[in-house]
């Protein structure tokens, strides 16, 4: 089973549910980086959770943006 997190779990307990045992990912990303420092990156990305508008999960998912630096070695 997918544990729950954040709004999840307050939407789960308000419609009377404990969870589902799939819920659809999504996590587009978008990187830039610069011709004088490829190894660098700079990263933003969304992060998405949901039961695909009940397809496979009554539940409403969460989102988080998230935004970071990365070295490729």
């Amino acid at each position: 089973m997918t544990d729950l997190i954040g709004a999840e779990a307050t939407r789960a307990e308000q419609n009377g549910e404990d969870g589902a045992p799939f819920l659809y990912y999504l996590g587009p990303e978008i990187a830039i980086s610069h011709a004088a420092a490829p190894n660098w990156e700079v990263l933003g990305r969304v992060q998405h959770r949901s039961g695909g508008f009940s397809t496979i999960a009554n539940l409403d998912g969460s989102n988080a943006a998230t935004l970071g630096l990365r070295y490729k070695f």
